[in-house]
């Protein structure tokens, strides 16, 4: 009884859960579009509204909304948020909404992007060594670590990914791989899931120092092969929950 009475309350969380964000992304949607409308032609007046109206009910009324809502609401949002410049008189987004923006718009099996500057994976991107995956917990960059270098395509730069085309540059030098240098400015690592994102940044940064350390050493280094770092990763993939639940246990109070 108890668990039928659990599956019953899972069921019925999922449920609200589900027509809630329903709900906000169609009025995020409606109000987003009334606001692009208003901002570039001022004298809209009711055309602005009645064009949030549509642009609603087609979402709301879209196939591919309701084949699979949950994808489509993460989706239509993120594209909605990641497009819309914003409005001085309020508050300024992360600028990093292009970078993650661009990636996730290429990459529909990605779930999260984790983006840093850590001073031991900035030189690799520097140079023409290869960033190999040292050992198992690294197996993920055994697929190849590209480089991202802005100048191929916009030439002189910030460095920074301050719009939408950089971000589309960026997804496009990713490729279908779990970790990308940025030339001059630092690295991202994606995964599955959260954790996985986590967990990939962190030992692509912990795998660029004991790169560094066997290099002072002398003589090759023999870094994971393409298939060792498969099967590995597989593992990482499946236990990751671990170190999620340590990691989790170190910065909660």
């Amino acid at each position: 009884m108890l668990i039928v009475a659990l599956a019953v309350q899972a069921r019925l969380h999922y449920l609200l859960g589900q027509v809630l964000a329903t709900g906000t992304v169609v009025l995020l949607t409606y109000l987003i579009t009334v606001r692009i409308a208003r901002r570039n032609w001022s004298d809209a007046g009711w055309l602005a509204y009645a064009g949030g109206v549509v642009a609603a009910l087609f979402m709301a009324f879209g196939t591919t909304f309701w084949d699979n809502a949950i994808e489509a609401e993460a989706e239509r949002l993120l594209l909605s948020l990641m497009h819309v410049e914003c409005d001085p008189r309020g508050r300024t987004p992360f600028i990093e909404r292009y970078l993650h923006g661009g990636i996730y718009r290429r990459r529909p099996d990605v779930m999260a992007v984790a983006h840093g500057h850590t001073p031991s994976v900035v030189p690799f991107g520097l140079v023409g060594t290869p960033m190999v995956a040292t050992y198992h917990n690294a197996a993920f960059l055994a697929a190849g670590v590209p480089v991202f270098d802005i100048r191929a395509t916009f030439g002189m730069t910030d460095i920074v990914i301050s719009s939408a085309e950089r971000g589309a540059a960026l997804a496009e030098a990713l490729g279908d791989k779990a970790v990308l240098l940025l030339r001059a400015h630092g690295f991202v690592a994606v995964g599955p899931s959260l954790p996985a994102a986590v967990f990939r940044a962190i030992f692509t940064e912990i795998s660029a120092r004991v790169q560094l350390q066997a290099v002072t050493l002398g003589g090759s280094i023999a870094a994971l092969e393409l298939d060792e770092g498969r099967l590995a990763d597989a593992i990482n993939l499946a236990t990751v929950g671990r170190s999620w639940e340590f990691w989790k246990r170190r910065v909660t109070p």
